[in-house]
């Protein structure tokens, strides 16, 4: 257990369990047995939720087998609910218990989805924070906080031979004071928050990390979707997947209202946290950070939806925790999910078809009304009526063209080469030679590149980017196309 320094209000600071949480009693075991008197919570390891629950009714806690489970994954039972030693209200997201029975008494293990504590003090809410894993290495905050704690120590004792005198005594007051620049202010028209890092005496010592303080309509209560997406929005400017590990609600004068704690969803979050930043864009003065950010993560989170943007941004970041070979894969179907969604959207003036739609009907509906009647009774006769119908369809690589022309964003050899270096990958290659792993992960970081030019030429960016395909990272115009490494536009064969 980690000293914590008296200058920190530690709910204030962190997620609500950074001590094991005893429930006793329990006042709802749901999907558990009548004879669990306690459960016991604490973070493991790797920052997940462990439990053990114990009771004296000497039955199995569930019916079921374990499963091969991975961190972040539910299969919800049920909630449990009871008390904490102080009084607060804890409810248990189940997804499987596990016991041993022993001389009558139950010990088991309990994987816990989520916990959430209900202080039940009825003040309104003034802000909630979300608690994330993996914050930006590199950024340096702007803004500053000030710590001040003040002690008052008073000695008082009776003269000789006379009663206790109050007014004979001496004060003394002692105290201590910190600042530090630890946060920046991100307001725009679609939230308005502060994104602070936490004290490194909090969290788990592997990860750098962070606090997003939102202050839009905290007592209709952001759902977990939303919060997300928040999350997200930010996280593409400042180049790391913000991991969120738990809510907290407060009220204006800091008094904490409650709290969730969950499972953080990652590979391998250890690996991700101890990764290099990857921003899109250079923030080259301090003082741009937070118009910058507020920018960009307004325009993504407008553009999540229509334009797939979650979807996209969620195989991008996949793309980053998994071998070379397949993070093409992901990032290929990243950028695609992206496009269909532009070919959805009314922008599109070719909505990925060769013709428009309502024309290339009128075009054959006498000849496929022809073929049809021909194939009546045939075998796969749907199948191939089917592949007909879909002519109209551009061919993938057509429709990255069309998409990239579409958008505005002129692409060169290095692009090409890496959008088809993805093929073989998706159609049962294997690992590369050990020789060739220079030219895959070049390839690599021109397709990640790539990506960044697609979302900031739809956010409307107009800066520049950074260029990973080259040696030194440089910037360039987003208009400009990527450079490779060696910056002549050509691309590693590979």
């Amino acid at each position: 257990m980690k000293e914590i320094d008296t200058l920190y209000i530690q709910l204030l600071e962190w997620d609500g369990l950074q001590e094991k949480l005893q429930i006793k009693p329990i006042s709802d075991s749901g999907p558990l047995h009548k004879g669990i008197e306690t459960i016991s919570i604490t973070r493991d390891a790797d920052y997940g939720l462990d439990a053990e629950a114990k009771g004296k009714d000497g039955r199995s806690f569930l019916e079921v087998e374990p499963s091969a489970l991975r961190r972040g994954e539910a299969i919800p039972i049920g909630i449990v609910r009871g008390k904490s030693p102080d009084g607060a209200q804890v409810a248990l997201k189940i997804f499987y218990a596990g016991s041993t029975t022993f001389l009558g008494t139950v010990t088991g293990e309990v994987h816990v989805q989520r916990v959430e504590i209900d202080y039940e003090t009825k003040l309104e809410p003034a802000w909630f924070s979300i608690w994330c894993l993996n914050g930006p290495k590199d950024l340096l905050p702007t803004r500053g906080t000030d710590r001040i704690l003040r002690t008052q120590v008073t000695r008082v004792r009776s003269p000789f031979g006379e009663p206790r005198n109050p007014d004979h005594k001496i004060e003394a007051a002692g105290g201590a004071d910190s600042h530090s620049k630890d946060y920046w202010l991100v307001e725009n028209n679609c939230f308005k928050l502060r994104f602070c890092s936490v004290p490194k005496v909090f969290g788990p010592e592997w990860s750098r990390n962070f606090a997003v303080e939102v202050f839009e309509n905290p007592g209709q209560g952001l759902s977990f979707t939303q919060s997300q997406a928040i999350l997200e929005a930010l996280s593409f400017p400042l180049g790391r997947r913000l991991v969120p590990v738990g809510r907290s609600w407060f009220s204006e004068e800091g008094h904490v209202i409650r709290t969730e704690s969950f499972v953080p969803w990652g590979i391998n979050l250890k690996e991700e946290c101890s990764s290099p930043d990857m921003p899109p864009v250079r923030f080259l003065e301090r003082r741009d950070t937070e118009r910058m950010v507020a920018e960009m993560s307004e325009a993504f989170f407008k553009l999540r939806d229509e334009f797939a943007l979650s979807r996209g941004i969620l195989d991008y970041r996949m793309a980053r925790s998994v071998p070379a070979e397949i993070a093409l894969v992901h990032l290929a179907s990243g950028l695609e999910a992206i496009m269909r969604a532009w070919f959805r959207a009314t922008k599109s003036k070719s909505r990925g078809k060769y013709f428009p739609e309502g024309e290339f009907n009128s075009i054959v509906a006498k000849s496929f009304a022809q073929i049809e009647c021909a194939l009546r009774g045939k075998p796969n006769a749907e199948r191939l009526m089917r592949r007909l119908k879909s002519a109209n369809n551009l061919g993938v690589n057509e429709q990255f063209q069309t998409f990239f022309n579409e958008i505005g964003l002129p692409i060169g050899d290095v692009e090409l080469h890496a959008i088809d270096a993805r093929n073989p990958f998706a159609h049962g290659g294997g690992a590369v030679p050990e020789e060739k792993i220079p030219e895959l992960v070049y390839t690599l970081r021109s397709y990640q590149t790539l990506f960044h030019r697609v979302v900031l030429k739809l956010i409307e960016f107009q800066g520049e980017y950074i260029d990973y395909s080259s040696l030194g990272f440089p910037d360039r115009p987003l208009l400009k196309p990527l450079g490779g490494p060696q910056g002549d536009g050509k691309p590693v064969p590979f």
